[in-house]
């Protein structure tokens, strides 16, 4: 994965990284001119094609990509059918260590939904990760894409309690699929 960089090209610029084919110049520390930036928003939003409900006490998993490090203290869904039972949502890294989480709570209402995460803000570094979710009945349902592709998606294989994301989950293979929920990050 290529890093984002920033320089001081002036006017919020990431373009202003000089070189004279021996020497950087920008604005990092003496030794490194060259700093890494952070997102503060990550989309994972397709054309809307139906609605995902995961399976009661089953957790429903969308891989994704960063290819810079993201800051975020929300996760956004786009609830279709809540539920007034446990829900959770949350984000797993690639060894399925829950590494960003909402809590159980119930949803009240059918809408778009910022759901603060806890111990927020949350900073991820590029790589692979999983968006989750579970439920601890079958009537929770959020947006589904078919139109975008993800590096593993699951739709209810891993087994939750009572509306709760596990600490850990086993990692998952590479399966890439052109299905998964539609979430924000931010």
């Amino acid at each position: 994965m290529k890093p984002w960089i920033e320089g001081s090209g002036g006017g919020g610029s990431s373009a202003g990284v000089q070189s004279d084919g021996t020497s950087i110049a920008g604005i990092g520390t003496a030794g490194n001119k060259l700093r890494e930036t952070t997102a503060d928003f990550f989309a994972s939003i397709g054309r809307e094609d139906a609605v995902l409900a995961p399976i009661a006490n089953k957790i429903c998993l969308t891989g994704f990509v960063l290819e810079r490090p993201l800051i975020f203290s929300n996760i956004w869904i786009d609830v279709r059918q809540h539920d007034t039972n446990p829900v959770d949502f949350g984000v797993y890294d690639v060894n399925g260590t829950l590494v960003a989480d909402v809590g159980a709570a119930a949803l009240s209402s059918n809408t778009v939904q910022a759901l603060p995460v806890l111990n927020a803000p949350i900073t991820l570094p590029p790589g692979r990760y999983m968006f989750a979710f579970t439920a601890e009945n079958n009537t929770l349902q959020i947006t589904e894409t078919n139109a975008q592709f993800c590096w593993m998606f699951d739709g209810g294989t891993i087994t939750s309690a009572l509306g709760q994301l596990p600490a850990t989950i086993a990692a998952q293979p590479i399966l890439i699929r052109l299905i998964g929920a539609n979430f924000c990050l931010g």
